[in-house]
């Protein structure tokens, strides 16, 4: 069964592979169920562990990159648009 997560990062050094890391993301880490509010974090549904997670993006990476994952539930709050938390309510925590 799929859990949520969030994962935000920073790659430090020039010429960074940001779009294979938001690809990776986007196809990889996650479901297909994925949002994003922010420049480098995104929300997601995934079957992946975060050890498997950081497997996956590691090869993109540089030693001074920062990556966090972290499993989310259902309590929560913040300022999205209301789209936004339409989409997290029917389709990240449905």
């Amino acid at each position: 069964m799929s859990k949520v997560y969030i994962i935000t990062y920073d790659l430090n050094a020039p010429g960074q592979k940001y779009n294979e890391v938001i690809e990776t993301i986007k196809t990889t880490l996650s479901t297909g169920v994925w949002c994003s509010f922010w420049k480098s974090s995104y929300v997601f549904r995934s079957n992946l562990t975060p050890t498997e997670m950081m497997s996956c993006l590691n090869p993109l990476l540089d030693s001074d990159d920062r990556v966090f994952i972290c499993e989310l539930n259902e309590n929560y709050n913040g300022s999205l648009p209301s789209e936004g938390w339409d989409y997290i309510k029917q389709s990240i925590f449905h």
